[in-house]
């Protein structure tokens, strides 16, 4: 049987949040593809927690004086529907709203409700399993990197045992092809991550007369501190300006995961080690030698004592 999967994820910024009612509508033309009792156990359950949890209730839009009736109209509804779906093994296995007691208060969650998720909520893996299920095998890749960077942070280990883990729960949500897809976009971002590497590792050891990286950052920051810009600018906004001024670092995707940012989020985490002392020292040294002996006062107030 082919899929119809329908393309929500076409517009221009590619958008593929893990949205639970993307996930109900795919699944309303789709379901036969799935096993029976996986729809009826392990997704319903995922539906009505979720919605639960984030308190996304049909009945909270409703007027006080019309929400009796409406309860009462939707537990006859879904009696029911409960019913037919019971008794017709061919229908749609969910009946696609649940009751839920909140306080005492009964409630009704509906499953095509909008309902964005995020890595820490409990069913992400299993709407992400399914999104990426009811999603084109062309736009495998796509998928893979918007989560690469919006969800993982540019952390290739991170999503990589994710999707492992995913795919040992849910195996059947993960086709021969759509593996195929996924250790292909793996394998590109471990080669992109030993290419940033050896360039790096380059850079390191070509810098003359002791300037590296981090020595580099480090004069800058302190550079930053006299003048002011640590006050007056965020962290962001001066790294990049690093990474414009050394070309460091110039590869990676998201500026906040380099040691550009880091560096300069907490330039003396490494205050006690012997070899940040000696970064210290350096960095000391060279302002002296320009004459700048105000910044060079700064730096050393920074170095340990027993230097």
């Amino acid at each position: 049987m082919t899929m119809n999967t329908q393309n929500f994820y076409s517009d221009k910024n590619n958008d593929y949040t893990i949205n639970t009612g993307h996930v109900y509508s795919c699944l309303l033309d789709n379901w036969q593809q799935l096993d029976r009792s996986f729809l009826q156990k392990d997704i319903e359950e995922a539906f009505v927690t979720t919605l639960a949890q984030k308190k996304v209730f049909h009945t909270d839009s409703l007027p006080v004086e019309n929400r009796e009736k409406e309860v009462q109209r939707l537990s006859e509804r879904f009696n029911a529907e409960s019913k037919f779906i019971k008794d017709y093994k061919d229908a749609f296995p969910l009946v696609g709203f649940h009751t839920i007691n909140n306080n005492g208060q009964t409630e009704f969650v509906d499953f095509d409700a909008a309902c964005v998720l995020a890595l820490e909520d409990p069913f992400f893996p299993l709407f992400f399993s399914l999104q990426l299920f009811f999603t084109d095998v062309l736009e495998t890749h796509a998928f893979l990197n918007y989560h690469f960077v919006y969800t993982f942070g540019d952390d290739s280990e991170a999503l990589s045992e994710f999707i492992s883990n995913c795919g040992k729960k849910y195996p059947q949500l993960y086709t021969e092809v759509r593996k195929d897809e996924i250790g292909e976009f793996i394998s590109s971002l471990t080669k992109q991550k030993a290419e940033e590497s050896t360039v790096e590792a380059l850079q390191e050891s070509t810098v003359g007369d002791g300037f590296t990286n981090n020595r580099k950052i480090l004069f800058l920051h302190y550079l930053f501190e006299t003048l002011g810009a640590n006050n007056n600018s965020s962290v962001l906004e001066r790294a990049r300006v690093v990474q414009g001024i050394t070309g460091l670092q110039l590869l990676a995707k998201d500026i906040k995961n380099t040691d550009i940012y880091k560096r300069l989020s907490n330039p003396l985490k490494d205050r006690t080690k012997g070899g940040f002392q000696q970064d210290l020292i350096f960095v000391r040294n060279l302002f002296e030698r320009l004459g700048l002996h105000d910044i060079s006062s700064v730096v050393s107030k920074d170095i340990p004592l027993n230097e």
